[in-house]
């Protein structure tokens, strides 16, 4: 089963063909380095976006914080979830109420609700690697070379096992087109998994507009100025 997230990009293609006309690279060029931004930009959003909000919302109560001995620096430790009063502990009894097995409570309820966030957040980790094809195929075709593409690819016995890819616009064409997929997705996705990598892609998109129109309002302020000098 494929899943299908829809996001409007009447704005993303305005701003990228206003790019292409006052750029000085070709249309593909263009394409290709905008492309890359949005993929780079979504894997960024997914994490950040995301893994926070839904330990929140599930039953994070706090994180631990300790002071490192040698620098004196505050140093994040693990997170703190709540028992029985979280959301997450409403979930896990209902499933357990519908599969007819005895409910959760106390110290049984609070080893499940850590368990139960740490599957949802490795979930989330997982959707966000899909990004990451995307951005090496693209940077392979392309030869880009910077921070963006230093980004770990997990391990794949075969190319089937690939969850996404990245395919960059070729030639000096009139309607250059790039893809990048995630399809971490695929296969049984829930709601939640869903939204976690529309609202990635929406903010990756996002900044990945307001890039562009910085980019055309400062060539386009350069050239009114030596038109008037």
């Amino acid at each position: 089963m494929k899943a299908t997230v829809r996001v409007d990009t009447s704005e993303f293609n305005a701003a990228l063909k206003q790019a292409q006309l006052v750029s000085r690279r070709t249309a593909s060029q263009v394409v290709n380095g905008q492309a890359l931004a949005l993929a780079s930009r979504s894997f960024k959003a997914t994490e950040k976006a995301n893994r926070a909000e839904i330990a929140m919302e599930l039953g994070q109560v706090g994180t631990k914080v300790r002071r490192n001995r040698k620098t004196g620096r505050l140093v994040r430790g693990a997170r703190v979830y709540g028992g029985e009063g979280t959301f997450a502990a409403r979930i896990i009894n209902s499933i357990r109420k519908d599969k007819g097995e005895p409910l959760l409570w106390g110290a049984d309820m609070a080893k499940a609700v850590r368990k139960f966030i740490g599957a949802r957040l490795r979930a989330t980790g997982f959707i966000k690697s899909g990004w990451i094809w995307a951005i090496k195929d693209i940077a392979r075709k392309v030869g880009v070379k910077d921070k963006r593409v230093n980004i770990k690819a997990p391990r794949v016995s075969a190319k089937s096992n690939r969850i996404g890819k990245g395919i960059a616009a070729r030639g000096r064409v009139p309607k250059p087109l790039a893809l990048i997929e995630n399809s971490a997705l695929q296969d049984k996705p829930r709601g939640d998994a869903i939204a976690v990598a529309e609202k990635g892609l929406r903010i990756g998109m996002r900044i990945t507009i307001a890039d562009m129109r910085r980019h055309i309002q400062k060539r386009m302020s350069g050239s009114l100025k030596k038109f008037n000098a």
